[in-house]
């Protein structure tokens, strides 16, 4: 009889202990779920950043208007169909015995090549010979307060080049620009950013147009735009920082973990039944 009740009393601490280790496995389980659910509706990013040939990565393109009101549109056209740029752009009610809108379209705006002459792009070949260039090296430990501005008065036309300090002969570590002659030239570093209507994750372009450069054109009658780029770009990429795979392999790697240790004592006991049955 006392046999019987202790093993019967064996028998229920047993399963109060069986119980007792499911019950917290399934209590972190389910906090690890409310854990990934959280970081995922989160929608948090990381962007990665790497270094690529500008030959081998997707350049942001150049798209051409005429940008100036008085040169849009050709309001002479408009004048041959009885009708004004007010109506027939701004206020689009233009209504002359079915003649096609499209066609007055195009005929009261500008073809490409009554804006563009010309488009060069120059390539790297080889590094210009610059002859004797000086190194001006700005010494931070004599200077105490932040600074504003660097002001330089020049003899003649020369190139200013930008760069870490010893890093010249690089020919992607400096910034150009050009000082001319008779010209005055303030620099001011900005930053241009798209608006994008897309959620995270989304792909943007961050354009750096930092020291403008203006002066006359000998020709009168010609416009005159030149970039300068860097043969290599730094490329970002902004992804989510914890997608949905991430999170599904996470709460199944956790119910896997828990699961075992909550059937480590049934595989104990299978192996003593198993060890059991070969003694005999």
């Amino acid at each position: 009889m006392l046999k019987k009740r202790n093993k019967k009393g064996k028998y229920l601490c047993s399963k109060t202990v069986d119980v007792a280790i499911a019950s917290v496995c399934i209590v972190i389980l389910f906090y690890h779920i409310l854990v990934c659910l959280e970081k995922y509706l989160s929608k948090r990013t990381r962007v990665i950043s790497e270094l690529k040939p500008s030959h081998l990565e997707v350049l942001p393109s150049y798209t051409f208007c005429p940008g100036f009101t008085n040169f849009s549109y050709k309001d002479s056209v408009f004048e041959a169909y009885n009708t004004s740029r007010l109506r027939f752009v701004y206020n689009g009610d233009f209504f002359n015995n079915g003649t096609d809108p499209i066609r007055v379209y195009r005929e009261a705006t500008h073809e490409l090549s009554e804006l563009i002459s010309n488009i060069t792009i120059e390539c790297l070949a080889t590094p210009s010979s610059n002859g004797r260039c000086y190194e001006m090296r700005i010494n931070s430990s004599k200077i105490h307060s932040p600074i504003i501005s660097v002001t330089i008065n020049g003899k003649a036309s020369f190139y200013v080049y930008l760069h870490f300090p010893g890093q010249f002969g690089y020919i992607n570590s400096a910034s150009k620009i050009p000082i001319n002659l008779s010209d005055k030239l303030y620099n001011r570093y900005y930053k241009l950013k798209q608006i994008v209507l897309c959620g995270p994750p989304c792909s943007t372009l961050d354009i750096f147009s930092g020291m403008p450069h203006r002066s006359v054109h000998k020709d009168p009658h010609q416009s005159y735009m030149k970039l300068y780029m860097k043969t290599t770009i730094r490329v970002k990429t902004s992804i989510i920082d914890y997608s949905a795979d991430t999170m599904l392999g996470e709460i199944g790697g956790s119910t896997g973990l828990l699961l075992g240790i909550s059937l480590m004592k049934s595989g104990i006991k299978i192996k003593r039944w198993i060890m059991g049955n070969e003694d005999e």
